[in-house]
């Protein structure tokens, strides 16, 4: 029985989500909910020379109500390019830019129509570079129904699951007495705080940064030790790992 994390597709995550997602079985991107404004799904930070700034995708006019999986990029603006070039800008003194922009670049070339499927690109492109072997699924894929709460437990039973792996916000609305009826354990993780060198020294470690900042900076060397510390951290046994390692 698998251990299971579900989350909306976010546009270049931070690594707190790689750290979860490698001690998952099956990572589900919730792309069946309401796009929610103003989030980290159609941008995140990168570090510059002078600060942390937003890369942010636009997007095309959408109704409120409209959910993940239908909100489209407004190809009309030249973003990828702007984006590439201010990620090069920033980081071509990295340690490890180069070998790292070379596999993330090919994702925008894809000149992807809808936000989701960019994001999910993105993603798995990063969780590859990471030597993560998670399935990946999406909501959309596994006609599940329900809201909030219901909609999480009818996720993990649909996928057998043995274990849900979530963030400790969403304490706020899992119905646990649900999941503890049907054998699933919640597991509830903090955010990783990690520190690493990263480029422009001079202006100070910018924390909670967009997975890529670790990357072009660290590469992959450390993340399976820095996963370990954070599995310490909060007191979780190495079978989570589920073979990723």
């Amino acid at each position: 029985m698998p251990t299971v994390m579900i989350h909306q597709p976010e546009y270049l995550p931070w690594m707190n989500l790689f750290f979860k997602m490698a001690l998952s079985d099956v990572f589900v991107f919730l792309d069946t909910v309401q796009y929610s404004r103003r989030s980290f799904q159609n941008r995140n930070k990168i570090k510059t020379k002078l600060n942390a700034k937003w890369l942010t995708v636009p997007l095309k006019y959408a109704p409120r109500d409209e959910i993940v999986m239908k909100v489209k990029i407004d190809s009309s603006q030249n973003w990828e390019k702007q984006h590439l070039n201010l990620i090069n800008d920033s980081y071509n003194s990295a340690a490890y830019f180069k070998e790292i922009f070379s596999l993330m670049e090919p994702v925008y070339a894809r000149r992807q129509e809808y936000l989701s499927e960019l994001n999910c690109d993105l993603t798995m492109k990063i969780a590859e570079i990471l030597g993560i072997r998670t399935k990946f699924i999406k909501s959309s894929e596994l006609s599940v129904k329900g809201r909030k709460s219901e909609l999480i437990l009818n996720i993990c039973l649909k996928l057998g699951a043995r274990r849900y792996i979530s963030g400790i916000g969403a304490k706020a609305y899992l119905d646990e007495d649900k999941f503890i009826k049907n054998d699933i354990d919640i597991i509830y993780l903090p955010p990783a705080k990690i520190e690493y060198r990263q480029v422009h020294p001079e202006i100070g470690f910018i924390p909670d940064l967009s997975a890529i900042d670790y990357l072009f900076n660290n590469g992959t060397k450390d993340f399976w030790i820095d996963l370990r510390k954070y599995m310490t951290n909060c007191g979780i046994e190495g079978e989570f790992i589920n073979g990723n390692a």
